[in-house]
């Protein structure tokens, strides 16, 4: 959380993605996770491949309620972290530059 200069407001959920990253990880002699052998199930590791945590993004702000993508309006975020039980699939939590912690599953890498 130093090396990418995120605020303290937010190490809480550094915290959980850290936390997320190292319970699905196998470790020592064991080729399975602690979650596959409880459960017998191969953990699914998808949501966390497209960001890091503290990364650049955009996010897509619909202006209206169309879906003609020319006029949305992209804004650039910090991503935070993966969002579960709430809303669809791939929803992200994501720090706005206002500084307001919203939920969004429109975003993108910044290239």
């Amino acid at each position: 959380m130093f090396k990418k200069w995120c605020p303290r407001r937010v190490w809480d959920f550094g915290l959980v993605y850290e936390g997320e990253n190292l319970s699905k990880l196998s470790r020592g002699r064991d080729v399975r996770t602690g979650m596959e052998e409880i459960t017998g199930q191969t953990t699914d590791i998808s949501y966390w491949l497209d960001f890091e945590f503290y990364d650049t993004v955009w996010v897509l702000n619909r202006t209206s309620m169309k879906m003609d993508t020319v006029d949305d309006e992209r804004l650039p975020a910090k991503w935070l972290g993966v969002l579960h039980h709430v809303g669809s699939d791939l929803s992200y939590w994501l720090l706005l530059g206002s500084g307001k912690i919203v939920s969004r599953t429109s975003v993108q890498h910044v290239t």
